[in-house]
């Protein structure tokens, strides 16, 4: 277990990780991270080393089970004495319920203390946070790859690769505990989970974890044509339609039999900028929504 104390106030922050302690001071208006660097990566580490350990702890919980049954088959062919089946099965599950038991056993724990100054940009940001996440859809950009076929395509030069996502506000995993059990906003999909942390943004990708401070982050919006092959959400506007074999006037390709018309949605393609540039981008369904968060996530005073 590894714990990071924060005291946040106006007049600066403190972090505390075992012994180690950092302090940032204010500097024009807003803090100054670099003398916590050290102390934030190794943060960062220890959440990474926590989920690595337990990923090869339950892969060896699983082995140890499959040889359990292994054995035993080679004794049955052996002639030797064989453990029925409930005993088998009660070892294994014993094995891997061990093993899960210990994972729990290894994690971060976190504890936040603020005053009233940096409650109210807490309270503000995650305002801001909960407009966004009242939106129908939210997907992860994972970039455009070129069609060389538009034609059968709907019409598309460019294809836009996502996977769906969701955003809610709750607790945190076991492995990333806060004190107090306090709730915070989060995106999660496949592989990769967002965490909009008190201080800062947390993203965990690959089990790597990287973290970007408030202060740095900037939001640029950009409108996005979106072909909808899902349900279109009630809060995306429809701006045409098309269809999936069309020709270069936009009619149907009348040569296919199972052509059917698409919707084109007027989706928000938000894109997250760090210190060191690129984070992260989302596909929003509710440009509105987007568009205010936006304007709104770069107007937050930017003490932290």
């Amino acid at each position: 277990m590894r714990n990071l104390k924060i005291e946040m106030n106006k007049d600066g922050f403190n972090y505390r990780i075992k012994e180690r302690l950092a302090h940032c001071y204010v500097e024009n208006g807003t803090l100054d991270y670099s003398v916590v660097d050290d102390v934030n990566r190794e943060f960062d580490r220890s959440l990474s080393t926590i989920l690595t350990v337990n990923a090869v702890t339950y892969i060896i919980a699983w082995l140890l089970a499959c040889f359990t049954f292994v054995i035993n088959i080679i004794l049955s062919l052996l002639d030797k004495e064989l453990l029925n089946f409930p005993q088998l099965l009660s070892i294994s599950v014993s094995i891997v319920a061990l093993f899960w038991v210990l994972s729990f056993f290894r994690f971060t724990k976190t504890e936040y203390a603020w005053d009233s100054f940096i409650y109210e940009i807490i309270k503000k940001r995650n305002g801001v946070l909960s407009v966004l996440a009242s939106s129908s859809r939210i997907k992860l950009y994972c970039g455009q790859t070129i069609e060389n076929c538009p034609k059968k395509n709907a019409g598309a030069r460019h294809s836009v690769e996502s996977k769906s996502a969701k955003m809610f506000y709750g607790k945190t995993p076991k492995y990333l505990k806060i004190k107090g059990g306090l709730k915070i906003f989060q995106i999660k999909f496949r592989g990769q989970r967002i965490f909009f942390m008190p201080d800062r943004v947390l993203i965990l990708n690959d089990r790597k974890f990287h973290s970007e401070f408030y202060k740095d982050i900037r939001v640029q919006i950009k409108t996005l044509n979106y072909i909808e092959r899902e349900s279109v959400p009630d809060d995306a506007q429809v701006v045409k339609y098309t269809w999936q074999y069309v020709n270069l006037d936009g009619s149907p390709d009348k040569r296919f039999n199972n052509n059917y018309r698409i919707p084109v949605c007027n989706y928000a393609e938000l894109s997250f900028y760090g210190k060191n540039g690129f984070m992260f981008c989302i596909i929003v369904s509710s440009y509105k929504r987007a568009y205010y968060f936006a304007n709104q996530w770069n107007a937050i005073e930017r003490f932290f």
